[in-house]
């Protein structure tokens, strides 16, 4: 009662509900709220009335564990999320009953009932639903068709009257109040857009329309309804539009426009009070974790996880967060999600501000441990400084003056190479006059022609530090070639040019590397992805075998099962690491001996990283190889041996590698054991064929190594 005048209200109302509280240990929702499949004739308005009595059963039950009981805070927002999917599955599929009985049933291509797809975001999405919200919801269907039955609607028509019929019995106003009110403005086109789409629309529009808000918004997206096949189809589908295999730049300025956003509204005066929107409050943090998301979760399987707890958890553990900095938020989290539900579950009110009536400050005070409101508000204070410094952090630029570009696509249409720039001829650089004459190359080459307004204008401003960078160089000319030509590489892929741009001191380091190496200029100008390595500062574990091992095995765990990305995430980490070993060498901080060294135990970690993906695919084709030596069944082993330079610890940065591959399959029923058993010894054959493929096979980032294998028996 002092938690909760809106549960002493329901009781009184129902007080049969008082004598099942004490015996409540955990929160169960019942097998089926109604039974609505058995019914003749459905009627709306008992279907109503029973949603909206359990919701308030339930939800007595959930601030009752919560005063009373106690339980984490992360268990009460699961609670009320799976209240919620109940309720919105129940008013679904008696809506969808009494639909199809006057206009018929929409039906898959196999002839099984074709059903809606409801895409639960937000806090909903992410089972973290707050005591009194709104439900954000996206709808989607199949495909198009039409129905025989009365009125022969298209299927688009009756998934539109669906999706209002189940919105209405949701969130009309009754006698006994509403379940939740219905939010669908998230779908693509908002309020102008219909409110169901199929399948192949959806996805038309997030790939050519979708914006970097509904990027953001759709890290929440969670596939509440329909069949198993449609609900893996519609995320394998979304997936790919939030989470990007390789980084994309562009999410950057996204992301900061977002995050200046979010700080305005919480620096208003009247957001002071307000716990969500606030200056440190809940949207701050959900914005930290998911924009961490976006950017790492390409690469990071278990950062694509709708739920905030989860992806606290994935950061501290892979180390892009600090851990300190986690148990902040996530102290700061819990607390702010506290102490919303107890201001929410007070009226069943949707309010995210603090209260001004004494009353009430005192009771939330009691209920959350307080011996009065100032010290609550002290305590919530401590968490808000917190929060606000970790999101101004986020993304956080120097305050320098933005430097003025000196090109823009106007000067695309000169005809010659006899332009002076300026910036150019003032700069007192040696081959001034070549250096002029090849940017006004670059500048009427197709490469130019290419690149889009803003990736122009981050190469105008690039320009002069890119001259102030090359000026002390032997031979200026040869280096702003070489530039020019990993310009002319990226020409199509502004995200490169927005790197350089947020990362100017990177130009400085390339400056360094091209003079000294055309090797590492051709190779980062034909694998653009480099460049993000560079940006890393070398750490003491650089050249540690076992860290690198353990580091390329968890970045193939986070993507298992895609091959095409394992493939190219081995190709990379090999480069990568390779251009590690490169700028260690010029910068004379490893010798001739250990560069060798540190090439053959790079390629070491590459082959045991193959040998065992390899091995995983052919297990599960074929099982486990096994044999039977004097009456004892074991496993058959295998071994990759290396000759010559990688044998000898002689490998230099072009080696190929020269190996053979040995088993100790013996004995007798020399087979694997696998529903599709085959011969040891055709399994390692093929073995050894599939690890000569993934090393040497061409991908988009090239190959691993080439292999010879001829220096077998």
């Amino acid at each position: 009662a002092i938690a909760s005048p809106y549960a002493l209200q329901q009781l009184n109302r129902c007080p049969e509900w008082i004598d099942t509280l004490p015996r409540l240990e955990k929160f169960l929702l019942e097998a089926e709220i109604m039974d609505v499949e058995t019914t003749e004739k459905i009627d709306l308005e008992h279907v109503k009335k029973q949603l909206r009595l359990y919701r308030h059963q339930k939800m007595v039950e959930i601030i009752y564990l919560d005063v009373v009981g106690a339980i984490p805070v992360e268990m009460i927002l699961r609670h009320l999320s799976d209240l919620a999917d109940q309720l919105i599955r129940t008013a679904l599929k008696a809506c969808q009953l009494q639909l199809s009985a006057k206009h018929g049933q929409p039906l898959e291509s196999n002839g099984d009932a074709m059903e809606l797809n409801i895409i639960a975001m937000g806090k909903l999405g992410g089972r973290e639903l707050n005591f009194s919200s709104d439900i954000d919801l996206i709808c989607s269907y199949d495909s198009d068709g039409e129905l025989s039955g009365y009125g022969q609607l298209s299927y688009q028509e009756y998934f539109n009257r669906l999706v209002k019929l189940t919105s209405k019995v949701l969130s009309e106003p009754t006698a006994e109040g509403f379940v939740y009110r219905v939010d669908l403005r998230l779908r693509p086109w908002g309020e102008s857009g219909p409110v169901a789409l199929n399948h192949s629309a959806l996805e038309h529009y997030y790939q050519l329309h979708g914006r970097e808000w509904e990027q953001y918004a759709m890290v929440k997206a969670r596939v509440l309804t329909g069949s198993e096949a449609s609900r893996n189809y519609l995320a394998s589908m979304l997936k790919p539009f939030v989470y990007r295999k390789y980084h994309d730049y562009r999410v950057f300025d996204g992301l900061a426009g977002l995050k200046q956003k979010i700080d305005s509204q919480a620096k208003s005066g009247k957001m002071r009070v307000n716990i969500k929107v606030g200056q440190g409050g809940i949207r701050e943090i959900e914005f930290f974790v998911q924009a961490f998301q976006i950017l790492k979760g390409g690469r990071n399987h278990q950062l694509q996880n709708t739920g905030i707890f989860a992806c606290f958890d994935a950061l501290e553990k892979h180390e892009i967060v600090d851990s300190e900095t986690i148990q902040k938020l996530r102290e700061a989290y819990c607390y702010l999600r506290l102490l919303e539900n107890r201001i929410q579950m007070y009226n069943d009110q949707q309010t995210h501000d603090l209260p001004d009536n004494p009353e009430q400050q005192s009771r939330i005070a009691a209920t959350m441990n307080f011996s009065d409101w100032n010290a609550l508000l002290a305590q919530l204070q401590q968490h808000r400084d917190r929060v606000s410094f970790y999101f101004s952090e986020l993304f956080k630029q120097e305050d320098a003056p933005a430097a003025e570009p000196v090109l823009d696509d106007s000067f695309a249409d000169a005809t010659d190479d006899s332009r002076e720039w300026e910036f150019i001829t003032n700069s007192n650089i040696d081959k001034a006059e070549a250096i002029n004459q090849r940017l006004n190359r670059f500048l009427q080459s197709k490469a130019w022609g290419f690149m889009s307004a803003k990736a122009k204008q981050r190469f105008g401003t690039l320009m002069p530090i890119l001259i102030e960078a090359i000026r002390p160089g032997t031979n200026p000319d040869i280096l702003f070639e070489r530039f020019m030509r990993l310009f002319s590489s990226i020409a199509g892929r502004s995200v490169y040019f927005e790197l350089l741009f947020q990362n100017q001191a990177l130009l400085q380091k390339l400056a360094s590397l091209f003079e000294k190496s055309a090797w590492i200029a051709g190779e980062v100008s034909q694998y653009p992805m480099l460049l993000e390595n560079l940006i890393q500062a070398g750490d003491q574990n650089r050249f540690n075998k076992a860290i690198l091992l353990q580091r390329l095995q968890q970045q193939l765990a986070n993507i298992e099962g895609d091959t095409e990305l394992e493939l190219d995430s081995l190709r990379l980490f090999k480069r990568e690491q390779t251009l590690v070993i490169a700028c260690a060498e010029l910068a004379e901080e490893i010798d001739a001996d250990q560069v060798s060294r540190y090439l053959c135990e790079l390629a070491e970690v590459v082959l045991e990283s193959v040998y065992q993906l390899a091995e995983k695919a052919l297990h599960q084709q074929f099982g486990i190889p096994e044999c039977s030596v004097a009456g004892n069944r074991r496993k058959a082993n295998f071994a990759i041996v290396g000759y010559g330079k990688l044998g000898g610890f002689e490998m230099h940065y072009q080696s190929d590698l020269d190996l053979i591959f040995l088993h100790d399959s013996a004995g007798e029923q020399q087979h694997t054991n696998g529903d599709k058993s085959v011969e040891n010894s055709i399994y390692f054959a093929r073995l050894a064929q599939k690890i000569i493929s993934m090393t040497s096979v061409l991908t988009a980032s090239g190959k691993l190594y080439e292999i010879d294998s001829r220096l077998r028996p």
